[in-house]
């Protein structure tokens, strides 16, 4: 009797079973289907920003605001992120991840000025404000100074949100820097870049709040500072891509949201191979004697657009040449560059086309053979958040001693960075257990790259990031390695030394027991090399980051207000420590 599935004498020919029936062609085809399928799906976490954030204050503020007495404060516990449903938030879209984006783009007229040629200023802010009603009346305008008004409103579109993420600041440590005569904190770190993202969020800001961001192998991909770019960017606004090296200082470099391809030759100077102090630019890297060299820059949406080109540069005779084409130009733009001979210069290009359209690709060449430049940084003028990506693989923090110290002050002043952060560890922690004296050395030349960077007048804020881990494998499997903690304690000591604010990513990530849990996760949020996160880990931890940022940012809003919190229908949120 035949059984069932058997093939049928008649359908075998010459011993050949036919083609619809063969099982490598089933699979084949079902595969295909799969790969169809999952083709027309939207990955979690590639588009939108983090937080919607609410612009309407309700009338109950308003009553506060004009002298009424806010209800008791409800205070968020601070959260160790154990929870597996705000655990799998931070990592898949969801509701509190979702919606329309803090600022809109509007047209808005310009105030010509010579000074940065078309780039104007905004007249009137995007965040709409409950202020303009607020000063309509003097008894309102007395409770509160225009100033107060607009902190209430973006705290209270920061807060409506923030409150149903719970709180996720307890690794993030802010040093105060200056204190008032009654003992109180006057002046905390990150009080600055907070001050310039204020700006930006109420619209005055004629260029964006400029992150630069300092690091390794696990930096130089853009998988950190790509998320930290797009959330940021989703949320006040989209400043441009920022900072691109005339080509890759080590072997990769990675470039999210953007395509970028390099042509020719150049000779290279990297604070890698220097011992002794150079001038070295911004990201510690200098190029010279360009052989065919070409940059060529495109976004990977052409929604996204930039109209500002800038070039960081010196030259012997104080000159230099770039030539710039784009779709649009009839005629490629040759810029001759202009200053003082041996001293670093940036130099801003408006990038226009003659029917008005919008700019999303752009090829860079035509540099001058006896000048130096250190790189070239992408923007749109207005409002907005540009994070620069300055890794290097194989970096370690104090090698960027090897910049000379007053060049990179410069170029810093130059760049307009508004925030310095600092993301290393992972290849100090290779090289074993290391003793009390080889930490505080580690210590005192990481405190002394951190103060380099704040400027003369310690003018400019700057954030550490501690190590994530290191782990290796073992008897007992999966661990990290005993230098980790130590080298992480260090790096907050290094950090608090210099005024710097300090987010431990080894707590964030839980610790000695982190890389364990990371590792053994279904998705796993660390790679094989126990070193280097997964592009999920890398969306996490920037999401912490961005989170806490954000539960600061709001701190820093309420500390403008009056000593009562303001509050909204009986409740009101601050994220407190335990």
């Amino acid at each position: 009797m035949e059984k069932q599935g058997d093939i049928k004498k008649s359908e075998v020919v010459d011993g050949a079973i036919p083609w619809y029936k063969n099982e490598t062609f089933l699979l084949a085809f079902l595969f295909s289907g799969l790969c169809l399928c999952a083709s027309q799906l939207t990955l979690p976490g590639s588009t939108g920003p983090v937080i919607q954030l609410d612009n309407v204050i309700p009338d109950r503020l308003l009553t506060q605001l004009r002298g009424g007495t806010p209800p008791p404060t409800r205070s968020v516990a601070s959260e160790e992120f154990t929870d597996d449903h705000r655990f799998e938030a931070l990592l898949q879209d969801t509701d509190a991840f979702s919606g329309p984006v803090l600022l809109a783009r509007a047209p808005v007229e310009k105030i010509p000025n010579e000074a940065v040629g078309n780039v104007g200023i905004l007249k009137r802010p995007l965040f709409p404000l409950i202020a303009d009603s607020f000063m309509a009346g003097s008894a309102a305008s007395s409770k509160l100074s225009r100033f107060q008004q607009e902190n209430a409103s973006l705290h209270h579109a920061l807060n409506k949100r923030l409150s149903k993420l719970g709180c996720n600041n307890e690794a993030l440590v802010l040093p105060c820097l200056e204190i008032s005569t009654d003992g109180q904190c006057k002046r905390k770190a990150l009080d600055s870049f907070f001050f310039h993202l204020r700006r930006v969020a109420l619209g005055r800001a004629a260029s964006p709040a400029r992150l630069s961001w300092f690091g390794d192998s696990l930096t130089a991909g853009d998988g950190f500072t790509g998320e930290l770019r797009r959330l940021f960017q989703g949320q006040f606004g989209d400043g441009g891509h920022g900072f691109l090296p005339m080509r890759p200082p080590a072997r990769f470099m990675g470039f999210q949201g953007a395509h970028v391809s390099y042509r020719g030759q150049w000779d290279v100077e990297t604070l890698l191979v220097r011992k002794e102090p150079r001038p070295l630019g911004l990201m510690g890297a200098a190029f010279r004697r360009p052989r065919g060299a070409s940059i060529k820059y495109r976004t990977r949406d052409e929604n996204r657009h930039f109209d500002m080109l800038g070039v960081l540069w010196s030259a012997p005779d104080g000159t230099a040449t770039v030539t710039l084409s784009w779709p649009g130009r009839e005629q490629p733009l040759i810029q001759t560059l202009g200053g003082l001979a041996d001293k670093p210069h940036v130099a801003w290009i408006k990038l226009n086309n003659e029917n008005d359209g919008e700019i999303n690709e752009l090829d860079i060449r035509g540099f001058s053979p006896r000048a130096t430049y250190y790189g070239v940084m992408v923007e749109r003028s207005g409002p907005g958040v540009v994070v620069d990506n300055l890794g290097i693989i194989k970096g370690r923090a104090p090698l960027l001693l090897r910049n000379e110290r007053e060049h990179f002050q410069t170029v810093l002043e130059l760049r307009g960075t508004h925030l310095g952060v600092f993301f290393y560890g992972v290849n100090f922690a290779t090289l074993g257990m290391p003793g009390p004296k080889r930490l505080a050395r580690y210590r005192d030349r990481y405190a002394e790259v951190l103060t380099t960077a704040r400027g003369p007048r310690s003018q400019r804020d700057c954030l550490v990031l501690s190590i994530l881990t290191r782990g290796e494998r073992g008897q007992q499997g999966v661990h990290h390695r005993a230098s980790v903690g130590p080298l992480a304690n260090t790096q907050q000591e290094a950090a608090l030394k210099a005024g710097c604010a300090f987010w431990n990513m080894y707590k964030v990530m839980g610790g000695a027991d982190g890389v364990k849990s990371w590792f053994n996760r279904p998705k796993r949020l660390i790679g094989t090399d126990l070193a280097h996160p997964t592009g999920q880990g890398y969306r996490y931890l920037a999401r912490r980051l961005y989170l806490a940022l954000l539960w600061a940012f709001d701190d820093y809003l309420q500390r403008g207000l009056p000593p009562s919190p303001l509050c909204t229908g009986g409740e009101c949120y601050r994220c407190q420590r335990k």
